[in-house]
């Protein structure tokens, strides 16, 4: 009687963790943010194209020396790197009266009286303030997933491991926040006169269409 007593109470713990643990994952699960995939991207004529470039806003909002009024002084002296992304464009882009030279650019989503716009900053100075034709969440993770990982070498490896070591007993006081998730994908029309832009950053995918200067002949 003893020995079945015993396998008994085993059996008994045994299926109480088992419960518990399929408790704590539909919990885990449960608490995950939904993922939601952006819609897929069909095909578009030449004139769904126009139409929509034609139907973007022309966006009439100005700032105080051409400045992001959100981004003080203050703002500065407390980040040590930007948490916005850089790009850099290779063609000349145009959206109704804006005008995207070739070049290196910070990309920063805003909204103002209930317009999505994406900033286009060099040195601190906005160049350009694009309207966005689709705004929709995402998901985190599905950015997460989209960003562009790095491909370090076998020494470029040692090397970080040994900073890492290094920077360990600090790491409480020298810390930096996480850098905001973000990837860009392009895709064009068919004659290459436009541009969607595809601007996924943290949760948030913002499509942007650009006009595409004709090449010289």
């Amino acid at each position: 009687m003893t020995k079945k007593k015993l396998f008994c109470f085993l059996l008994i713990i045994v299926f109480s963790f088992q419960g518990a643990f399929c408790d704590a994952k539909s919990a885990k699960q449960k608490n995950n943010p939904e993922i939601i995939l952006p819609e897929v991207q069909k095909t578009l004529t030449p004139e769904e194209y126009k139409k929509i470039y034609d139907d973007l806003p022309i966006l009439d909002i100005n700032y105080l020396n051409n400045e992001d009024p959100d981004e003080t002084m203050e703002y500065y002296r407390s980040i040590i790197y930007s948490p916005y992304p850089l790009i850099r464009i290779s063609n000349v882009l145009n959206c109704r009266t804006i005008k995207l030279a070739v070049g290196e650019y910070l990309l920063k989503p805003s909204n103002y009286n209930s317009y999505d716009f994406v900033m286009f900053k060099q040195n601190g100075k906005l160049i350009g303030l694009v309207p966005v034709f689709k705004k929709q969440f995402v998901g985190r993770e599905l950015v997460a997933r989209k960003e562009v990982k790095k491909n370090y070498t076998k020494r470029q490896k040692r090397m970080l491991l040994v900073k890492k070591v290094l920077k360990f007993p600090f790491m409480p006081i020298l810390k930096p926040k996480p850098f905001n998730k973000f990837a860009i994908e392009v895709s064009y029309s068919p004659a290459k006169e436009y541009m969607i832009m595809d601007f996924y950053f943290k949760d948030t995918l913002y499509k942007m269409l650009f006009k595409l200067d004709k090449p010289n002949r």
